[in-house]
């Protein structure tokens, strides 16, 4: 399982986690490079990385 997520946020990381502990599957994160403040600018910097940092995440092999 993959996950993307903005380096600011130090929640969603452990929260998803205890969520899905009873899973025996790993869970893979990315993060996005992110500032403190969302503005249209960050907004559209972020927008720029997302196919950079989904590719950090493990293809599905078939």
């Amino acid at each position: 399982m993959g996950q993307m997520v903005l380096q600011t946020d130090e929640t969603i990381e452990p929260e998803f986690n205890a969520y899905f502990a009873d899973r025996p599957c790993p869970i893979f994160v990315s993060l996005i490079p992110s500032g403190v403040e969302v503005t249209v600018d960050t907004l559209a910097e972020m927008e720029k990385a997302l196919l950079a940092v989904a590719d950090f995440i493990p293809k599905i092999r078939s």
